[in-house]
């Protein structure tokens, strides 16, 4: 069974897992592989909801939501490194900033994420 705590735990390892990804893409710095970004299984959350998805056998709306997001986040993290790569690095920090899908999507998960919070005993 899930608890309040772990899931909250949770909530922070995503978000600072996209700010170092985020500092990384402004800064230069090196930052994971556009391939390995894009495995949400590679991540500690990512290791943490897939444990979550296998004990359970999926069956939680929140998981199966929370689990769809993630996938959609890590597609959109590894789209804002392939883009970062090139000539396009306007194009990667828009992406990246308000109103891009990788911002999006990383908040449109935490909202799954504080939903299903919310929805623990």
């Amino acid at each position: 069974m899930i608890q309040k705590e772990d899931l909250q735990r949770a909530i922070g390892i995503h978000l600072l897992w996209r700010t170092r990804l985020k500092v990384a893409l402004e800064s230069g710095l090196a930052h994971p592989a556009a391939e390995s970004l894009r495995r949400k299984d590679q991540c500690e959350f990512g290791k943490w909801l897939r444990a979550q998805v296998t004990s359970s056998g999926g069956s939680s709306g929140h998981l199966q939501t929370v689990d769809q997001l993630h996938e959609a986040f890590h597609q959109a993290a590894a789209e804002v490194v392939e883009q970062g790569l090139g000539d396009e690095t306007t194009a990667a920090s828009s992406r990246g900033c308000p109103g891009g899908a990788f911002l999006e999507t990383s908040e449109q998960l935490i909202l799954a994420m504080k939903a299903w919070h919310e929805s623990l005993s």
